[in-house]
């Protein structure tokens, strides 16, 4: 599904949005979380384990950010950067597979790990949060 499609437009985008101004505020980033994720799996309909490469790549960027952040390690900072682009290298240059967004995702990962290593940020302790920050449709 993309932006400019008639499933977009007319269904997807006004049923998100009269749930999301529905919902009290305390409950809106994990409606835009589960908003991002329908529009990912929509979208990977095709290819269902699109959604369970993009759910390992949160979780495991989840725990490299945490990581990174508790133990101000260097050395787990190289371990999720290396892992990001050898996924990305990966299905982009070896397999020849592009899974939607992968390389968008794959940046926005890289950026929050540099961020907490940095200390521009600690790291997000709420892994809806992070998976808002990771997976956000309307990016």
């Amino acid at each position: 599904m993309v932006f400019s499609s008639i499933e977009f437009i007319y269904f997807f985008l006004p049923l998100f949005l009269l749930i999301y101004y529905a919902l009290p505020a305390m409950l809106k980033n994990a409606a835009l979380f589960l908003g991002s994720m329908v529009f990912y799996v929509i979208g990977s309909v095709k290819c269902p384990e699109y959604v369970i490469l993009f759910a390992f790549t949160l979780i495991i960027n989840y725990c490299f950010g945490r990581l990174i952040d508790r133990y101000e390690s260097k050395a787990w900072f190289v371990l999720g950067i290396s892992f990001n682009l050898v996924q990305l290298g990966l299905f982009k240059y070896v397999l020849h597979v592009l899974p939607i967004g992968i390389s968008f995702y794959t940046f926005q990962a890289i950026s929050y790990l540099c961020d907490v290593r940095r200390r521009k940020c600690v790291a997000e302790k709420s892994f809806i949060n992070f998976g808002t920050y990771l997976s956000m449709f309307p990016q």
